[in-house]
């Protein structure tokens, strides 16, 4: 059995809070403990443009696996997703990315290596990636569902090893 820490994943929420807060349009609404070493954190919708509806992400800290950062926008019941982690796996570097529509459960390969901040400095790689998002999304003109969205490395692109 995994055994979960609450106070890691504690610092990196706190860590994503304070990273979050200067970016401006997102906003942190809630942040819920729906079991050790796992938090959610919901952002504000309202300040994203129709038709994102709901916008969470799910920071889990196990001590044996290690970090994982789960980041999802819902598009009217279709789903934008990535995944950052930073844990032993089978498919990559211990720093890794599961990237988006889909965080890489389509793909082939699911992920691809990443160069991250050290210990919970990686907060601020997630934030940039972030606030880089959302600029994309309240500056397009129209929006592009993520059935029709292809990953191209263009947010945060010289922490992401690319082509996938």
């Amino acid at each position: 059995m995994v055994a979960f820490s609450t106070e890691p994943v504690d610092e990196y929420t706190d860590k994503l809070r304070r990273v979050l807060k200067p970016t401006g349009g997102i906003q942190i609404r809630k942040v819920t403990n729906p079991t050790d070493g796992e938090r959610r954190v919901l952002l504000e919708s309202n300040t994203y443009p129709d038709p994102v509806t709901a916008i969470e992400l799910t920071i889990t800290y196990a001590e044996t696996g290690g970090l994982s950062v789960t980041y999802r926008e819902n598009w009217d019941g279709d789903y934008w997703e990535c995944r950052w982690g930073r844990h032993p796996n089978a498919h990559n570097t211990d720093d890794h990315f599961h990237y988006p529509p889909d965080a890489g459960t389509s793909d082939m390969p699911p992920a691809v290596d990443a160069s991250y901040k050290q210990d919970i400095l990686v907060m601020t790689d997630i934030g940039d990636f972030l606030a880089e998002r959302y600029l994309d999304i309240v500056s397009s003109e129209s929006a592009t569902y993520p059935s029709q969205y292809t990953w191209t490395n263009e947010y945060c692109s010289a922490t992401y090893e690319f082509p996938p």
